[in-house]
């Protein structure tokens, strides 16, 4: 049409020479081509304004949905969070934004589990490139900032996006900044005290996850001191062997705090991690986790160790000898090798005597029976073991020589068979038992036995 229009308004001529046609269709041509380009050049900034427009539009969306989840008096955590993920994957630079800057503000507690929820409804896949994508700078205020907030949710929800943030949405992440390291160490310790049921779920990322994040996961799983942190420790152990000087200071100090709960699978990983051998620091410490446990199997390699090249290596096996007898051993190898070879031999000549005065004698044979065990220390649970059956005895009499003699044991499976006691019929039996678990923990917990039982993890806190 343009061409008859052109032709028409020439002056009216009816035909034009092949030439002249040519000419006119290759200038055309070049206009053409011209305003196609202009077209071009105009599409990707229309596109642009409308793509800038649309985030603009579902940036004061999301700013509008949180105001009003902030300031409600009560908020439905999921009706936000479906509203929010409605908005598409879009949003999700505004989503992490917010709850970046929400860090521990007094608004995270309402805003944070809304946040989460909206990201659980979002596909993994999504989430993941945008936190990769919103840590690509700034990194570790940035880091810590998600931390905090996610810190401030439902401890169980939010635990996949602690750990996908703490790996910054990659599979390779790099090592954590030492702010952003401290950060997630106190959410997780945190998270673990809320919900003691996810210790099992931060151990196993413990066993799996990089090195540098691994730590703070077994640092999280010690510095929570939950009754339960001791098996997971041994289990992170097992799997993970080459982190025994993060793991071991823990489990040596949670060996003390719960010594009910060592169990005798948590002192054949130590002994065997042991017998693997290792760094002269890692041996120090797996020695000092041996007393810690009283893992009365490796006694005799410790007494051993006194002889040892090493110093810290025969300083650690006297600490850990001593930790375990509760006596003042000498640290020369032959005093403590001769203190060992009688108390072997007491122990399998003279012991299966004195059990049978323990339960068939009378008062003056129980009597006598409970004070030369209670003289001796050499494994001290089996000895434990066979004075506690009396704390059952008719006879008031018997029950508080035993739990006199189970005070003089320092063994700590005395712990909850003398806590029984504060339930017994008698104030004196009641009265001993109380005198002998402060003997033994130096604790003073009064005659509340359920209080004594939560300290030492032997009942679920309310």
């Amino acid at each position: 049409m343009l061409f008859g229009r052109f032709v028409i308004g020439a002056g009216g001529a009816r035909s034009l020479s092949r030439g002249a046609l040519a000419t006119l269709g290759a200038a055309l041509c070049t206009v053409s081509a011209g305003l196609l380009a202009v077209h071009a050049l105009r599409a990707p900034v229309r596109a642009a304004h409308s793509t800038g427009a649309a985030a603009v539009d579902v940036e004061e969306e999301v700013r509008a949905v949180l105001a009003r989840a902030a300031s409600a008096e009560r908020v439905d955590t999921e009706a936000v969070g479906e509203e929010l993920a409605a908005l598409g994957d879009e949003a999700l630079p505004s989503l992490l934004l917010h709850l970046e800057q929400l860090g521990d503000a007094e608004e995270a507690a309402r805003v944070a589990p809304c946040l989460v929820s909206a990201l659980e409804r979002l596909q993994p896949a999504s989430v993941a490139a945008a936190i990769a994508q919103r840590l690509s700078a700034d990194r570790a205020t940035r880091q810590a900032g998600m931390l905090r907030a996610l810190g401030r949710a439902d401890a169980e929800r939010a635990l996949p996006w602690i750990t996908e943030v703490a790996m910054g949405g990659v599979e390779d992440p790099e090592p954590l900044d030492d702010s952003v390291r401290s950060a997630l160490e106190r959410v997780l310790v945190d998270a673990l005290t809320d919900a003691p049921q996810l210790l099992q779920r931060v151990g196993a990322s413990a066993a799996r996850l990089p090195d540098d994040l691994a730590w703070t996961y077994v640092g999280a799983v010690g510095g929570a001191e939950l009754p339960g942190s001791l098996e997971v420790l041994g289990e992170t152990l097992a799997e993970r062997p080459r982190f025994v000087t993060v793991v071991v200071p823990h489990v040596r100090r949670l060996a003390r705090r719960y010594p009910t709960l060592v169990s005798d699978a948590l002192r054949d990983r130590i002994r065997w991690r042991f017998e693997d051998g290792g760094t002269a620091p890692e041996r120090t410490e797996l020695v000092l986790a041996l007393g810690a446990v009283r893992d009365w199997d490796s006694v005799g390699a410790l007494v051993d160790l006194l002889r040892a090249d090493d110093p810290s290596l025969r300083r650690a096996a006297h600490s850990a000898l001593e930790g375990m007898t509760g006596l003042g051993l000498s640290d020369r190898f032959e005093d403590a090798a001769s203190w060992l070879s009688q108390e072997e031999r007491w122990f399998d000549g003279d012991l299966d005597r004195l059990v049978t005065d323990l339960h068939e004698g009378n008062l003056g044979a129980i009597t006598a029976a409970l004070s030369e065990i209670s003289s001796h220390r050499y494994r001290g649970g089996d000895l434990a073991m066979e004075v506690g059956a009396l704390l059952h005895s008719e006879s008031l009499l018997v029950r508080q020589r035993a739990c006199h003699a189970l005070g003089a044991l320092g063994a700590p499976e005395a712990i909850e068979p003398l806590i029984e006691r504060l339930g017994d019929d008698d104030d004196g039996v009641r009265a001993a038992a109380l005198v002998a678990l402060g003997t033994l923990t130096d604790q003073d917990l009064g005659e509340d036995a359920e209080a004594w039982r939560l300290h030492f993890g032997l009942a679920e806190r309310p």
